[in-house]
């Protein structure tokens, strides 16, 4: 993925440049810029280098995204983890004639050029995404001339032993797909209990349920059907089934429930049901369309 990250950057640093400017043309290299990278080339370069990798923990979420699949399983699986990914960015004329103009200038020109295109995509526009991050629906974030992860560039150039050059710290915040996932049976009823201690001894635990089903196609149960009314007839709840045609009913007391089925305004089943089912039956119902 961060081999995709280089290529994206490189593609939109040509691609979103002013036509007819120095990084429209200039060559984009992502190696260490040491002295024996320096020596070699003779064009006007700019290098984007991969100096740090770690997590933004400000975005990470913790709790699995749950996915429920038309045959009633459910898949949790793992939020991506964000990812900051640092570059230092510098230019480099290595050309051994300039055209009469000083090549500190040139380069600083080519480092302006990178700088307005950095800026003003503070998202990396979909066209430029290569690879595993074509398709990011949250879009990929940009970073530029911000606080910088090096604690002190002068040790970033004196290790590389050579003199100090000014450069743009950015830094883009990928997703890293952590490929975990558990699937299972979807659970159709949870029991939670409560028990309230007094001085006198605990006092009798209060059960409170919480129970699912679908509302399907009978000709196709994969099919759910969505916008279907439920109701409790003795505790006056409803839910309306979503997309994938699932409801839910939450805080409910041990008993036995008339579950009514409403579609379109009018009722179409109706049965009695116990609430947990002792026979861990399921709160399903298939209707005719």
């Amino acid at each position: 993925m961060i081999r995709h990250l280089d290529l994206t950057l490189k593609n939109m640093l040509t691609g979103e440049a002013d036509p007819g400017s120095e990084l429209k043309k200039a060559n984009i290299s992502f190696s260490i810029p040491d002295e024996k990278w320096q020596k070699t080339g003779n064009t006007l370069e700019l290098d984007v280098y991969l100096y740090d990798i770690r997590e933004n923990q400000e975005l990470r979420v913790n709790e699995p995204d749950i996915v429920r699949s038309p045959d009633g399983k459910i898949t949790q699986k793992m939020h991506p983890r964000r990812i900051d990914c640092s570059y230092f960015i510098t230019a480099w004329n290595k050309a051994p004639v300039s055209g009469g103009e000083d090549k500190e200038f040139q380069e600083h020109r080519l480092l302006t050029q990178a700088l307005y295109v950095l800026l003003r995509n503070p998202f990396i526009p979909a066209v430029h995404l290569k690879g595993t991050l074509k398709g990011q629906e949250d879009g990929i974030p940009v970073l530029a001339a911000q606080k910088s992860h090096l604690n002190d560039p002068m040790d970033f150039w004196n290790t590389l032993g050579t003199p100090v050059k000014p450069g743009i710290d950015c830094i883009v915040t990928i997703p890293l797909d952590l490929k975990k996932s558990v699937a299972g049976a979807m659970v159709i009823s949870k029991v939670t209990e409560y028990r309230q201690e007094k001085d006198e001894g605990p006092e009798t635990p209060r059960k409170v349920i919480q129970i699912g089903g679908r509302i399907m196609d009978n000709a196709d149960p994969t099919k759910g059907i969505a916008g279907v009314v439920v109701a409790l007839e003795e505790i006056n709840m409803t839910d309306v089934t979503d997309s994938g045609g699932y409801y839910t009913f939450d805080n409910l007391s041990a008993g036995k429930y008339t579950f009514k089925v409403i579609r379109e305004g009018v009722e179409v089943k109706k049965v009695k049901l116990d609430v947990p089912n002792a026979d861990n039956k399921n709160y399903d119902f298939k209707l005719t369309i």
